[in-house]
């Protein structure tokens, strides 16, 4: 699998994790101070921002490190 194709693919997965968290945390299903809802949104942030560096879109990648950085510090906060 070349670089493009498997930017493409992680790419897509990422979008798709993002998508399925909004779902889950809009329906009720998991709360948004939830382990499980940050834990996807910070590995959604990995495939997203990897595409996002491989197309060279600064503000995509820029969107992504916050994103990750919320999620982040959400997680630390779940554990004090």
């Amino acid at each position: 699998m070349g670089r493009k194709v498997f930017a493409e693919v992680v790419g897509w997965i990422g979008m798709t994790l993002i998508l399925l968290a909004y779902f889950l945390v809009s329906y009720g299903i998991v709360k948004g101070e939830s382990l499980t809802y940050q834990l996807i949104n910070l590995v959604a942030v990995f495939g997203t921002f990897y595409n996002a560096y491989y197309n060279k879109s600064k503000p995509l990648m820029t969107l992504q490190l916050v994103w990750g950085l919320i999620a982040l510090i959400s997680i630390i906060k779940i554990y004090i």
